[in-house]
């Protein structure tokens, strides 16, 4: 929250705006609230699937490219404990496939900030895909979770004090991870020589999963007017500090009028 925080001084960032319509052409971003904005430069970080469907005049064989890429979805169910954490890790994983829980952190491990004094926070990641579909409802999971956690003996229901309870919560976030198949690299080519007629310039490595930082020795020239950036606006295996490096990059080379559009949950 701090680091974006940084990232927010001075920046204007319109809210509660949803892009509905992107014209490459124009150059014209058109938003929920009944405005629109045109741009020299656009740098997008929605997801590829949410970009190109909210552009207008795209060619069939694009959107059927869109079909082919894939990502896993994200359950978070949280899980407050009147009790201390009964391991001492940060996070573990859960190399069960009986089970739904896959990686577990420990909030107040990560901060003792996080949680009340003499109280466990507990995240556990879910994760699914339209390979494989969750299991029942949201609400079912998670009940299934907090049974796991007992089970692993990380919740311990004998160690609450008479009238205390535990807290359960869950959130969901249908961008999670890329999945990369035999069918990722053709459909992003496909993607991507459609958006260089419309001012995308092509990167070197721009249908492989990783960027290799060190030897990215060229980018876009001036003339082009459409950038990519982050995990799912690249569709590339980032983390954190590659999507650092992308904006840095990004920083440097741009001095037009740019308008940056994103997905920030409220």
């Amino acid at each position: 929250q701090a680091f974006a925080q940084k990232l927010e001084a001075g920046a204007a960032i319109r809210y509660g705006a949803e892009v509905v319509a992107i014209d490459l052409d124009k150059r014209v971003i058109y938003l929920s609230n009944g405005q629109d904005h045109s741009y020299d430069q656009l740098i997008n970080t929605l997801p590829l699937p949410v970009f190109i469907n909210a552009c207008r005049n795209v060619p069939v064989q694009v959107t059927e490219a869109l079909r082919q890429l894939s990502c896993s979805q994200l359950l978070l169910i949280n899980i407050a404990a009147p009790h201390e954490a009964q391991r001492p890790e940060h996070w573990i994983y859960v190399y069960d496939a009986e089970k739904l829980s896959t990686r577990i952190n420990f909030t107040e491990k990560l901060s003792p900030n996080n949680a009340p004094e003499g109280w466990s926070g507990m995240q556990v990641e879910v994760y699914f895909s339209k390979h494989r579909p969750l299991p029942a409802t949201p609400e079912v999971v998670a009940e299934r979770v907090e049974k796991e956690l007992i089970e692993m003996g990380l919740l311990a229901p004998s160690r609450f004090k008479p009238g205390q309870t535990s807290h359960r919560h869950f959130s969901y976030s249908p961008w999670a991870n890329v999945i990369f198949d035999h069918g990722t690299a053709p459909a992003l080519d496909t993607v991507w020589s459609w958006l260089e007629t419309k001012g995308l310039q092509r990167e070197k490595g721009d249908i492989h999963p990783l960027t290799d930082w060190d030897s990215l020795s060229t980018f876009p020239q001036e003339a082009a007017t459409i950038f990519m950036a982050g995990r799912f606006g690249q569709w590339k295996y980032f983390w954190s500090d590659d999507c650092v490096m992308r904006g840095r990059q990004l920083g440097l080379h741009s001095n037009h009028r740019t308008a940056m559009i994103s997905s920030i949950p409220s």
